[in-house]
């Protein structure tokens, strides 16, 4: 059975990590990364250079079968996450926005409020 070590990881961009197969009777190891071919052997070690998920692949075989296993890996911003919030006052309250590298789009809508006016527990008077 195809199967390999870690299933789930988070790295930073940048920093190396090693796959290794604990599948037993193979003749042939294939690793991917997003579907393009990364290595062969019982290991692969890899360097992830942009901040987003991947899927990882190994395909094992011997004479009498093929089997494939998928994992993911997260890579995250070297630096940490990018943080930056803003804190919106009004006359009866605020709200205070959090945003999280890549997040802008959900939270779109909560700017389009910020007009009206928000009490201290962030609920929308009209």
């Amino acid at each position: 059975m195809a199967d390999f070590n870690p299933i789930v990881s988070v790295v930073k961009e940048g920093e190396s990590i090693r796959f290794t197969s604990t599948s037993a009777g193979v003749k042939d190891y294939v690793w991917k990364i997003d579907g393009t071919p990364a290595g062969s052997g019982p290991s692969l070690d890899y360097t992830f250079t942009q901040t987003r998920d991947y899927l990882v692949q190994l395909q094992v075989s011997n004479e009498y079968c093929s089997q494939i296993k998928t994992g993911k890996v997260s890579v995250q911003n070297a630096c940490g996450d990018s943080i930056w919030q803003q804190y919106y006052t009004t006359e009866k309250g605020g709200l205070r926005l959090v945003f999280r590298e890549g997040s802008m789009g959900s939270y779109q809508r909560n700017l389009n409020c910020l007009g009206r006016v928000i009490d201290k527990n962030g609920v929308i008077k009209v």
